[in-house]
């Protein structure tokens, strides 16, 4: 009988962040489902974590990400990427912009380029390190954690929301889950839409060329969109995009399908690949993803009533639009 070989894991680095790569050789136990075997070879995982991998693109069947209930032959390779263990957290002064605070919630303006969590290459300048130093300096105890209850990709900046005690953060958390939360954010986009504003409906699935991009896909699940043209520049313009789905990098590959990627974004949009090797002159190449989340609508945890809070554009977007006016190609 054969055995199924010793996996082999090393580290890989996809974006800044570092996952933990297992590689394995099918053997004895063909003809399982891939979310039975993977969770009899990980032997802390479970059959749940791991079709919850497969849905979130972490796991690739002979280099194709499979369904759950697919079976594994002998000779099969299996890739399973899982995210780095939660480093602790370093309590630091990073001067946190705070947009609204009371005793059951905070919430907080998070800057373009500022991690939410640590992990490799981030420890003492993320945002949960921030939050959990004022906390502590509110009076909280050493241990509290930064109770966020969503997050927002590196790049973006804007509003980022947490519960300062367990019923709050499953109060709110649950609002996301059932897409109860109105999240608004504010684009800057190439070109000019010809139809000012209405809903993007195009669903989405992980890539198969990239394993961390998304893609339109008529096969994949549900993804819409709203967006609004709020201000016309000769070659750019600013949207409200207010995604009614929660996908990973939705409102950045629907503006792209749509012909409209976001300006500086790394990983859409051919605009943005000739302006990451300096090919478009009058702009700089490190211009950051010009993606801001500007307003929450939700219910508060204690009263129930509906609460909103904005956050501003910041200066290093306002400074891009300013730039952005006198451009054109």
């Amino acid at each position: 009988m054969n055995k199924d070989p010793v996996p082999l894991n090393k580290k890989e680095k996809i974006s800044g962040t570092e996952y933990i790569k297992q590689e394995f050789i099918v053997g004895h136990r063909g003809n399982s489902r891939i979310d039975a075997y993977l969770a009899h070879r990980l032997s802390k995982t479970s059959r749940n974590k791991v079709q919850q991998a497969i849905k979130e693109g972490r796991v690739f069947l002979n280099g194709k990400i499979p369904k759950a209930s697919q079976k594994v032959e002998y000779g099969d390779i299996i890739q399973y990427f899982s995210p780095p263990p939660l480093e602790k957290y370093l309590p630091a002064d990073l001067s946190i912009q705070i947009l609204y605070e009371d005793k059951d919630i905070l919430a907080v303006s998070k800057p373009s380029g500022m991690s939410m969590h640590p992990g490799p290459g981030h420890k003492g300048d993320t945002l949960a390190d921030g939050i959990v130093h004022y906390l502590i300096q509110k009076g909280f105890p050493e241990d509290v954690t930064p109770g966020t209850v969503h997050r927002l990709d590196l790049p973006t900046s804007g509003i980022v929301l947490a519960g300062k005690h367990k019923e709050a953060q499953q109060f709110l958390g649950l609002q996301f889950e059932k897409r109860e939360v109105k999240k608004e954010y504010l684009a800057l986009v190439w070109k000019i839409p010809k139809i000012k504003k209405g809903w993007i409906d195009a669903p989405m699935d992980k890539s198969h060329l990239d394993r961390f991009r998304w893609k339109v896909d008529p096969r994949g699940k549900e993804a819409f969109t709203f967006y609004e043209v709020l201000q016309e520049y000769p070659c750019f313009s600013l949207v409200r995009a207010v995604p009614k789905t929660g996908r990973t990098h939705q409102i950045r590959v629907h503006l792209d399908y749509l012909g409209h990627p976001i300006l500086g974004d790394p990983l859409y949009g051919k605009e943005n690949y000739h302006l990451a090797h300096n090919q478009i002159p009058g702009l700089f190449p490190n211009i950051r993803l010009c993606l801001h989340a500007e307003r929450l609508t939700f219910r508060h945890p204690v009263n129930h009533r509906f609460f909103t809070i904005v956050a501003s554009l910041p200066e290093d977007f306002r400074t891009i639009i300013n730039q952005i006016q006198k451009f054109s190609f």
